[in-house]
């Protein structure tokens, strides 16, 4: 949910290749990003990413690994760059914002760290209050666009369904296939 004060900013690799070079960013190196070999779509958004790196002078060798060898990796720090996927939306992003920017510097794996953001992520454990939430997750969302220590390559369409029938099915923070072996329906 986005209003009309979001702003997107447009994609500019002129001004993207004169802040790396007022960084002092040295293109001679090349980053070493690893990538599910799992995922087709994954391989080819990645693909498109490095293109767009090299077009503003960052070199990128991918290495695609399985999921178990990349999350092996990814744990203990060996790469400059990686994506992992996920193929199901949680109901509440709190566990996976923990995982990935929240908790102590260090605590996750791309090393970020923003007080900022860790007392925003608290907060949303701390009200039921819907508009409440959209306003934390709004910041939440500005702060990540600003800082981008996580991204997005694509994103998985969900698909819900909903019948009175159906028995036994038990929500969970990653949705209702925890429990699937015990659901039911009725005749």
């Amino acid at each position: 949910y986005y209003d009309d004060s979001f702003e997107v900013l447009p994609y500019d690799p002129d001004k993207a290749r004169n802040l790396l070079e007022e960084s002092g960013w040295d293109s001679s190196q090349t980053l070493l990003y690893k990538i599910n070999s799992g995922d087709p779509t994954l391989v080819q958004g990645v693909n498109v990413i490095a293109q767009q790196l090299a077009d503003v002078g960052i070199q990128v060798d991918i290495q695609t690994l399985d999921i178990g060898n990349l999350l092996i990796d990814a744990a203990a720090g060996d790469y400059d760059l990686f994506t992992v996927q996920y193929t199901l939306a949680p109901v509440d992003p709190y566990p996976d914002m923990m995982w990935l920017v929240g908790g102590e510097e260090g605590d996750n794996w791309p090393r970020y760290h923003n007080d900022e953001l860790s007392e925003l992520i608290e907060d949303t454990q701390a009200t039921e209050d819907v508009d409440e939430l959209v306003d934390i997750y709004r910041q939440i969302d500005e702060l990540l666009q600003e800082e981008v220590p996580v991204l997005s390559t694509y994103v998985i369409s969900g698909l819900g369904a909903v019948s009175k029938r159906l028995e036994n099915a038990v929500p969970d923070v990653y949705g209702t296939f925890l429990n699937m072996h015990e659901w039911t329906v009725a005749e």
